[in-house]
């Protein structure tokens, strides 16, 4: 298959039944957009879990809405990217982060697990349960809700970026976000997820019907990759 057959391919919606089709932000196999750890990086060891909605050894779940988020790992060439790890964290339905330089510590919801990581499966794609992030304030900045990322895979780049949310509500906050604001205007949509539909949520094997699903996909570049980027 040529690169542009695969170009093609991975335009569109979220996910067929192989599961690795790109969003519709998409209008190419493009780089990702690189954002920042942000100030709340964990500092922890980071659990391998792909559900935030439970902590170990506790019965009870997280306050909060629960959400599905997930989406494929490609490559420069928008070929699917297996075993890589990819790793969330976020604010809590309070807008608190787990974090020693975050507010309120003594406030945080002991049933959520704040941050989590999994690997993608052999289509490249991964899954994540967990709560809707509430907007906040940190030092001034008015944040819109989001969900940073990490993805990590041996021979690629590593990949920090960020995923925003969909809808009217979430378009107004993003206005007033001092770090949305800052990023390059031509190529920031692309960090707004998308909602799956139904048979989007089926090949992600997303059974939860009452709670949303939220589309973000990655692609990674390595170094020789880039060097011999045409053009």
């Amino acid at each position: 298959m040529s690169r542009m057959t695969r170009r093609v391919l991975f335009e569109g919606a979220c996910a067929s039944a192989v599961g690795h089709l790109y969003g519709r932000h998409r209008t190419s196999c493009d780089p990702s957009l690189e954002t920042e750890e942000g100030p709340f990086f964990p500092v922890e060891d980071i659990p391998p879990t792909n559900d935030l909605t439970r902590v170990a050894e506790k019965e009870s779940i997280a306050l909060g809405d629960v959400i599905y988020v997930a989406g494929a790992v490609v490559d420069f060439d928008c070929v699917p990217v297996p075993g890589a790890a990819v790793a969330i964290w976020q604010a809590d339905r309070n807008g608190r982060y787990r974090h020693p330089d975050a507010e309120g510590q003594d406030l945080l919801d002991p049933s959520f697990s704040y941050f989590g990581r999994t690997l993608t499966d052999e289509e490249g794609r991964y899954v994540f349960k967990t709560i809707l992030p509430k907007p906040y304030i940190f030092e001034g900045l008015h944040r819109a809700r989001h969900i940073h990322f990490e993805i990590v895979r041996q021979g690629f780049d590593r990949r920090v970026s960020e995923m925003y949310f969909p809808g009217h509500d979430d378009n107004r906050r993003r206005r007033g976000d001092d770090v949305w604001r800052s990023r390059d205007p031509a190529r920031r949509a692309v960090l707004i997820s998308s909602r799956m539909s139904e048979p989007q949520r089926d090949a992600f094997r997303i059974t939860e019907r009452g709670a949303p699903a939220f589309c973000m996909n990655f692609q990674l570049s390595s170094d020789l990759a880039l060097q011999t980027q045409p053009g």
